[in-house]
């Protein structure tokens, strides 16, 4: 199948600190930007009745622009006036966003700040506060509790009484799955599986914009009919018939079966820690105990499962075309991305694998 010109625009967030510049090489895995904060909430400060002029002023009095970064605690505005000095401080630590002259207000987003974790954090309450396990329920904060999305650094738990206050901080901004009054902890659950945002493309970076980075690359490219999961690279295993988990098969490998697939098979891939899997068929009943029952078909990529999966001709007992089988089989041993993202209303998304190696 033939070579083609590939252009990928990665998304970067505003926030996040980019790696690489305009020319230089990247692998699929390479990455090109870290996100270590997101955008929180928006702040506002009344400048002109802090500093004592009119709202439609207080721009010269400004000390930052909208984009630029303030800290808490630095001064954002100050005006003096005889011999009165008077200023306004950053309430948090964030970006300028707005200063509006009808209003007479700046306004700033916080940033807040993820953490290192891209795996359930567990916090040990009891023990930093000197209480027994099941005691924690009694100094917890309020609000504290399963489900809820908590901040890097907001307070968990405390101790106020006695000769030293204690405190217990979340480590990472994520959602908190378990309290247990068992072991005395609390399980977080990171925001982000990963806080970097790798090139997914082998290729050249070609442009960097204000909120992307484009890569070029040259590869084959193929679509399926559908698939489901997001992004994912990796190793090609090829193999005729369905797919089988034997024991040679490589952790992070993205596996091609000519055939179909059982629940079980599925599940040994997980285990094994396959990247993706690419099948000629899957039947309908298998894939909603894989993926879930509230699994929407006409829209997919944000699932909550192991590995994407992509089929190249459907639900229906067929297995892969002879040819289709055969590119696969050309580039066995060479890395491949694929993108399970699937959209088959307004706006058709197929489902993709892109190809790197020479065969």
């Amino acid at each position: 199948m033939k070579r083609t010109e590939i252009r990928k625009t990665r998304a970067v967030p505003p926030t996040a600190r980019l790696l690489v510049s305009v020319g230089d090489r990247v692998n699929p895995d390479t990455p090109i930007a870290r996100v270590e904060t997101i955008p929180g909430k928006l702040w506002r400060v009344n400048v002109s009745r802090a500093l004592g002029i009119d709202a439609g002023d207080i721009r010269p009095f400004v000390l930052k622009s909208p984009g630029q970064t303030v800290v808490q605690g630095e001064v954002i505005a100050a005006a003096c006036d005889y011999f009165e000095p008077r200023s306004v401080t950053a309430p948090v630590s964030g970006v300028m966003a707005l200063v509006s002259k009808h209003l007479g207000n700046v306004y700033i987003r916080e940033t807040v700040e993820l953490g290192e974790a891209t795996g359930p954090v567990t916090v040990e309450v009891s023990n930093r506060l000197g209480v027994h396990p099941r005691q924690v329920k009694d100094f917890l904060n309020r609000g504290v509790e399963a489900g809820r999305f908590v901040m890097k650094g907001e307070i968990l738990a405390s101790i106020q009484w006695g000769p030293k206050p204690r405190t217990v901080e979340s480590p990472i901004f994520g959602k908190i799955r378990e309290i247990s009054l068992k072991t005395g902890t609390i399980t977080i659950e990171p925001a982000f599986k990963s806080l970097e945002i790798d090139a997914y493309l082998e290729g050249t970076v070609t442009r960097i914009g204000p909120e992307e980075v484009e890569i070029t690359g040259v590869a084959t490219l193929l679509n399926g009919v559908w698939g489901l999961g997001g992004e994912a690279h990796g190793v090609l295993h090829v193999m005729e018939g369905d797919l089988e988990v034997r024991d040679s098969l490589p952790k992070g490998a993205v596996v091609v079966a000519s055939g179909t697939a059982s629940y079980e098979a599925l599940d040994l891939c997980r285990e094994r820690g396959v990247a993706g899997v690419i099948l000629g068929y899957l039947g309908s009943e298998t894939l909603l105990r894989f993926a879930g029952p509230e699994l929407n078909m006409g829209i997919t990529g944000g699932e909550n499962v192991p590995f994407p999966v992509i089929l190249m001709e459907g639900f229906l007992p067929a297995d892969m075309k002879p040819e289709t089988f055969e590119t696969f089989a050309e580039f066995h041993g060479t890395t491949v991305s694929l993108n399970g993202t699937t959209h088959i209303r307004a706006g058709v998304i197929r489902p993709e694998i892109i190809l790197f190696g020479k065969p």
